[in-house]
């Protein structure tokens, strides 16, 4: 269904939105959420992705061997943003949605096993791993936990090896994509004994690749982010300044402004927090960003 519902006929934007709403059934707003556009857009892409299948006359039927390619470009989309809005939903109470998370790898699973030499989608299925690897250690008494307080002790050992080898499988066979490169990111993350000690050279320059295949606000997070590790916050503040000006209701930038703020002992954190609190509709997140503006402000 995922690969019919990706019809030739759409661009790779309208095709991903189409099928998450019609087979993944995820709400406009998820989608919306994964897809970092507004709801609005969203909406309009489903619309009119809608309005031209029907205009092409479009059915479900066999899919010639020369649409393949493109379509499963847009098949892995599909399952990256299903996966991602069950690692981190965007609105509710869990902090993860397990049974999203098992569907996306169950589905990436059999497209891999369908596709064995295919590079990025093993790529996906690495990266899809090494994420689910630390999960146990993201939440505590339904607490979000971030990445630099997680028990590393209880990250999935086993997973981590394998989405490890999945990527090493993966690089060989062909150009490196978007999914292979930020498998490569979650690996250098998952292989790191501490924060400390986590390459945040090679996460840098990997998020420069990435902006240069793919890219998008999510990668320029990342390397601002990787930024202000190697060259401090000033740094990173500076780098997040474009990405600020262009989205300016992101909580997701909002919050990463927010810590390096307080990072820097800024006066100025505490109403960055407090900001992106008001724009996620995640209530772990709305939790974790209040209590950081009140120890902030304390």
């Amino acid at each position: 269904m995922l690969v019919l519902c990706c019809h030739p006929s759409l661009s790779t934007a309208s095709a991903v939105a189409l099928t998450l709403r019609a087979v993944a059934g995820l709400t406009t707003r998820e989608i919306a959420a994964g897809l970092l556009v507004p709801e609005t857009t969203a909406a309009q892409r489903i619309s009119r992705a809608k309005a031209t299948l029907r205009a092409r006359g479009a059915r479900f039927g066999t899919v010639e061997a020369a649409e393949l390619p493109q379509r499963l470009h847009a098949v892995r989309h599909v399952l990256h943003l299903i996966f991602t809005t069950g690692a981190a939903p965007p609105s509710g109470g869990d902090v993860i949605n397990h049974d999203l998370v098992t569907e996306a790898i169950r589905l990436t699973e059999r497209l891999h096993r369908a596709l064995p030499r295919d590079p990025e989608t093993m790529g996906l299925l690495a990266l899809m791993v090494l994420v689910e690897a630390r999960a146990a250690a993201r939440t505590r008494d339904g607490i979000l936990i971030p990445l630099a307080e997680q028990d590393r002790e209880v990250w999935d050992q086993h997973k981590i090896a394998r989405g490890v080898s999945l990527l090493e499988a993966a690089l060989p066979h062909g150009p490196v994509g978007p999914f292979q490169i930020q498998a490569a990111i979650a690996a250098v993350h998952a292989t790191a004994e501490t924060l400390q000690s986590t390459d945040w050279a090679q996460i840098h320059e990997l998020y420069r690749m990435l902006l240069t295949v793919a890219p998008g606000p999510a990668a320029a997070l990342g390397a601002a982010i990787a930024l202000s590790e190697l060259d401090g916050p000033a740094a990173g503040l500076e780098a997040l300044q474009p990405l600020l000006t262009a989205r300016p209701r992101d909580h997701r930038i909002l919050a990463a402004q927010a810590h390096l703020l307080d990072a820097l002992g800024s006066p100025e954190a505490a109403d960055a927090y407090q900001r992106a609190a008001t724009l996620t509709d995640s209530i772990p997140e709305q939790r974790y960003l209040n209590a950081k503006a009140r120890h902030a402000r304390s």
